[in-house]
């Protein structure tokens, strides 16, 4: 089967998918810009830390979505842009555990999951994808879904604590 057309194949996946992470992107910018004043307090570093985490979540699942649905996609075409996306995800992930391990010392378990393992899995898994598909294996491409679900998920789930913790004077968003 040729590449495009096994990319072409999960096109209604991809459509599905970049609406759902595109309208709850935007959701989470309309809760930023309605607490902005409380994002630019010194005390919510963590809060705007947490809230670009969202985000960039969201944006990989919109960035995987927008290279799956250009027509007649080559290999060269789709590997080159997941991997910078993945590569990127990466690099705010390091950043973002650096920032963390600095910043407090003592880390809940559950937050390990959350904040640092899910995410790892789920831009490594991309990466590989990414270069797996730029060498034209596309049997590998069923595991972009795990890769979507995970991302979602976090997305999701960074969101949903994100309006909770916005609304509470003094949060500094512990775990």
């Amino acid at each position: 089967m040729i590449f495009a057309d096994v990319i072409a194949r999960w096109q209604t996946f991809y459509f599905a998918v970049g609406g759902i992470s595109a309208t709850l992107a935007g959701l989470v910018f309309v809760a930023i810009a309605l607490h902005f004043q409380r994002f630019q307090q010194e005390e919510n570093i963590p809060l705007r830390e947490w809230s670009t985490y969202t985000v960039i979540h969201f944006a990989q699942v919109i960035l995987i979505s927008i290279v799956c649905l250009i027509p007649d996609q080559t290999p060269l075409g789709t590997g080159l842009p997941l991997i910078a996306g993945s590569l990127y995800g990466l690099y705010v992930f390091i950043t973002g555990l650096m920032y963390i391990l600095r910043h407090r010392p003592t880390i809940h378990i559950y937050s390990w999951g959350v904040y640092f393992i899910a995410p790892a899995i789920a831009y490594g898994l991309m990466a590989w994808i990414a270069v797996s598909l730029l060498v034209g294996q596309t049997q590998i491409l069923p595991l972009m879904v795990l890769v979507v679900a995970v991302l979602l998920l976090l997305g999701g789930h960074n969101a949903w604590r994100l309006v909770l913790n916005s609304h509470i004077p003094g949060i500094n968003s512990e775990n």
